[in-house]
């Protein structure tokens, strides 16, 4: 008769650790870069959302208050200032002039800020004659009828995560994300 084995194995050989070592350190591999480009990819699209939104609002309290909303930038940092005449000369003066009433809103009584680099293809002084988007520094005015004078803004985390937020002269705004595949432009939610 054969005898039964009766000793169990405790534990793990030196092969199956090494082997379960690899099998981790490949998932890993692949996985941990893939993580970062997520992470990165969702801090700008969240900044787009604010963007989206103060957007939204500026448009909407301007017209519910009959006076002009001014989103106003400085680096990664966004103002709303409400302006308390119809004057409009005011959204087109530039941030270093003296004279232009300047109110916080209640809404957004300080400004908002963003981990993503924004720049915008207005300028200081509301105008979006460019079409880069190269100013750090930047104004744009939504009129009580619902216009504006245009303008953007681009939302960058690194060289393959890019938003674009193009305003047009009736306040209406596309969103387009940088595909590095395809080398262009694509119409992003």
């Amino acid at each position: 008769m054969m005898e039964l084995d009766t000793k169990r194995k405790n534990g793990f050989s030196l092969l199956e650790v090494i082997v379960t070592v690899a099998i981790l350190g490949l998932v890993a591999l692949f996985a941990v870069p893939n993580l970062a480009g997520w992470t990165s990819s969702r801090t700008a699209e969240n900044d787009v959302a604010k963007i989206r939104g103060l957007i939204d609002y500026a448009k909407t309290r301007s017209q519910n208050i009959g006076f002009p909303i001014i989103l106003e930038q400085s680096g990664n940092r966004i103002m709303v200032m409400n302006i308390d005449s119809l004057n409009s000369s005011f959204c087109n003066i530039g941030s270093g002039s003296t004279g232009r009433p300047r109110m916080t809103d209640p809404e957004y009584p300080v400004a908002l800020e963003f981990e993503a680099t924004v720049r915008t293809k207005h300028d200081a002084s509301g105008n979006s004659r460019s079409s880069s988007y190269g100013n750090t520094s930047s104004r744009i005015c939504f009129n009580p009828d619902g216009t504006s004078k245009g303008g953007g803004f681009e939302v960058t985390r690194d060289a393959d995560t890019k938003f674009r937020v193009d305003i047009g002269p009736t306040s209406f705004y596309d969103v387009t994300r940088y595909s590095p595949q395809q080398r262009t432009w694509i119409e992003w939610n």
